[in-house]
């Protein structure tokens, strides 16, 4: 045997050993995590305290907004429950006015959506 491999590949019956590989993964591996690191920093361009502001003005906004249009379904609810009511010749309103004020609602939702 004159050189390494020679001898090598005698021993293990005609196969010829590998290139070790592991220090190439490593490298290949510290590179990619580098990689991934600066594109997560980098594809962030807004500030998290400039997000945070914008984000919690959008929420706030859309907060306001929920809290308008189920005011204005609400007080709906209760006109129609007091003019069912008045049609009873009473002045207090009772459960059976607000359950058939919202009966009108379901069926005008279905008809609405059969449209």
């Amino acid at each position: 045997c004159t050189k390494q491999t020679n001898c090598y590949y005698l021993a293990t019956s005609g196969k010829v050993p590998r290139k070790p590989l592991a220090a190439k993964v490593a490298r290949k591996s510290s590179n990619l995590y580098k990689n991934k690191k600066k594109l997560t920093i980098s594809s962030l361009f807004m500030r998290k305290l400039l997000f945070s502001r914008l984000v919690r003005k959008i929420a706030q906004n859309a907060i306001e907004a929920i809290q308008k249009v189920t005011e204005a379904f609400l007080i709906s609810i209760f006109e129609d429950t007091n003019i069912n009511a008045i049609h009873a010749k009473r002045v207090t309103i009772n459960t059976r006015n607000i359950n058939l004020a919202q009966r009108y609602y379901k069926k005008y939702k279905e008809s609405s959506q059969q449209m």
